[in-house]
């Protein structure tokens, strides 16, 4: 059986065209290699708690409101009251800065119930057996006015048309495309978004940080916290902390002790008590987007190269195959609202 269109990745770009095209009538089939949706969209939750470890934030992203508030879904302000903590350099004391001046007033969001909230909202959009996870594209074959696609466990499947939606080092990493596209090899020097990135988050019992008109955001250039923001729940029940670390050494590979050395920093930054810690969690997306040769796919590459390029911008094989994703967008590209964009172009350009 021949799919009308099978999309390649069940991140917010994949699952927001397969939203579209269903709305259009096209029941679209997503093909997610991984055990779960969402891509570099990553809420865990625990008893109710949200660990974000993936995209976060809400900017001035008026497509990415548009359908946040088409799912029925709400926005809550990230906590900059008071001030943050900066730490300069060891030998200097950690500093204090109105965390409004430091943001140049910049406002912000994030999504009742964790950003994952959006990935859960459009899934719920989409029948359910149009998403196949555990599915790993290995090759893709256009050829008469088709696309057959071979997945790692040996299953084949066709297409008429086919968007895909994973970041380009990727495809070119692991997907193998004929014939050959004009200018495929762009998409090795393209950057990955939150490639050389990554994320904790530190749940807590109690505030530590807004009674002492600190807004809990911190910056650093040494250790291993280099940036935190207030993780407090919309309803204000549930504490926390989120950013991001730069682990190196064996903190890259070893999670107890980065645990114990964030813990540490924290202990220094606020004087968390231990006993108030209720989780903790993280995600190195520096060593989950890595080569064969174990390299991570941002090495030697400018953050967003290539990113937007017109090579992602328009239809292939004689408008049979299409590019979304956050780094195929020439406006916002690497974030949640350049994905969302990218979605629909790819959309529009396959039902034109």
């Amino acid at each position: 059986m021949k799919e009308e269109v099978i999309i390649i990745g069940g991140g917010i770009a994949g699952l927001t065209a397969a939203y579209a095209l269903k709305k259009q009538g096209v029941k679209a089939l997503i093909l997610e290699s991984n055990n779960r949706l969402g891509g570099r969209i990553y809420t865990k939750t625990d008893k109710g708690r949200l660990f974000e470890l993936g995209a976060t934030w809400v900017f001035q992203d008026a497509l990415l409101k548009q359908l946040i508030a088409e799912l029925g879904l709400e926005l809550y302000t990230q906590y900059l009251k008071g001030d943050a903590l900066i730490k300069y350099e060891p030998s200097m004391a950690t500093q204090r800065s109105p965390t409004d001046a430091l943001m140049s007033g910049a406002i912000y969001h994030k999504i009742t119930g964790g950003t994952g909230a959006i990935i859960q909202a459009l899934a719920d959009q989409l029948d359910a057996d149009r998403i196949l996870l555990n599915k790993k594209v290995k090759s893709l074959v256009y050829q008469n006015e088709g696309i057959t696609l071979t997945m790692e466990d040996g299953s084949i499947m066709e297409a008429a048309k086919v968007i895909i939606t994973v970041p380009p080092k990727v495809i070119a990493n692991q997907i193998s495309i004929s014939p050959k596209l004009h200018n495929a090899q762009l998409m090795h020097s393209t950057h990955t978004w939150m490639g050389d990135s990554a994320k904790f988050t530190v749940l807590l019992g109690r505030d530590y940080w807004r009674n002492n008109n600190l807004s809990g955001f911190v910056y650093s250039n040494y250790g291993l916290i280099r940036e935190a923001q207030d993780h407090t729940s919309s309803d204000g029940q549930s504490f926390g902390l989120l950013g991001f670390i730069q682990p190196t050494g064996e903190l890259s590979t070893d999670f107890e002790m980065r645990k114990q050395v964030i813990i540490q920093e924290l202990k220094e930054l606020f004087g968390i008590d231990e006993a108030h810690i209720l989780g903790y969690d993280d995600f190195l997306w520096s060593n989950y987007f890595v080569d064969e040769q174990n390299r991570n796919v941002n090495k030697d590459l400018m953050p967003h190269q290539n990113n937007g390029h017109s090579f992602y911008l328009q239809s292939h094989f004689d408008d049979h195959l299409f590019f979304a994703g956050a780094e195929t967008s020439p406006s916002n590209p690497g974030y949640m609202e350049g994905a969302v964009g990218s979605a629909y172009r790819a959309v529009s350009l396959l039902l034109k």
